[in-house]
């Protein structure tokens, strides 16, 4: 361009200074920007596209990253282990909580991506049917992370709301375990002393028996939560 502009300024002076060929010399002047100009052009395209062309490249490797990164993370959150006890399930509640964490932060990643493909497609570039259909299927697999790993979390909080009371109810059938020698027993006390002291005993026994009662009516409440959990 520097030695285009420099012909001109040539063919100006030569033109100001009235040349006697100076109608040959602006004829070539303008024949020479005329062909500079038809090369230009063509490059100026020509790079343009090659820049789209590397834009959509680095599009489909940072759409190929993130569908490797949900790849990774599906058969985690497609897991059918619920644990097999209350630590079980605890551990399981733990692991998936620092999943999500990670999913949640993973976001603007995926927003990121997309917001690059709706930007070369409001640019009109070449390959925007393409992109719509990259920016659309990532769409849809990472939503379709996001609610299986909302329906695991949900089925954990189930099987642990189950665990806790299985293990709640063992303890009260522990409990009761404890208790039922002490009622079955046929010793009435051989005196008055000693049926007293058995009276006692037994008093204290129905005390203890009335207040756990209310342990009873938690775990028939916990049952009933189960059922109610395991129809929604």
């Amino acid at each position: 361009q520097d030695r285009i502009d420099n012909i001109e300024q040539q063919a100006a002076n030569f033109v100001e200074s009235a040349h006697f060929d100076q109608d040959t010399i602006v004829a070539k002047k303008v024949n020479l920007v005329e062909r500079y100009k038809s090369l230009v052009d063509p490059i100026k395209a020509k790079r343009s596209k090659l820049g789209d062309a590397l834009r959509m490249q680095q599009f489909v490797r940072d759409v190929e990253d993130e569908e490797d990164w949900i790849r990774e993370k599906e058969p985690i959150v497609a897991s059918t282990n619920r644990g097999r006890d209350l630590i079980g399930v605890q551990n399981l509640m733990k692991k998936h909580q620092a999943l999500q964490a990670e999913i949640g932060g993973h976001d603007p990643r995926i927003q990121n991506v997309c917001d690059q493909g709706k930007e070369m497609m409001d640019e009109g570039h070449f390959a925007s049917e393409e992109i719509a259909k990259k920016c659309q299927g990532l769409t849809d697999r990472w939503n379709s992370l996001k609610d299986k790993s909302n329906q695991r979390s949900q089925d954990l909080e189930d099987s642990l709301q189950a665990q806790q009371y299985f293990a709640d109810a063992h303890e009260a059938e522990t409990w009761m375990r404890e208790k039922e020698p002490i009622v079955g027993n046929m010793d009435y006390g051989k005196d008055e002393d000693s049926a007293e002291a058995l009276l006692k005993k037994h008093d204290a026994l129905m005390s203890d028996i009335d207040a756990y009662e209310q342990v009873i009516d938690g775990l028939k409440e916990q049952a009933t939560a189960c059922k109610v959990s395991s129809l929604l």
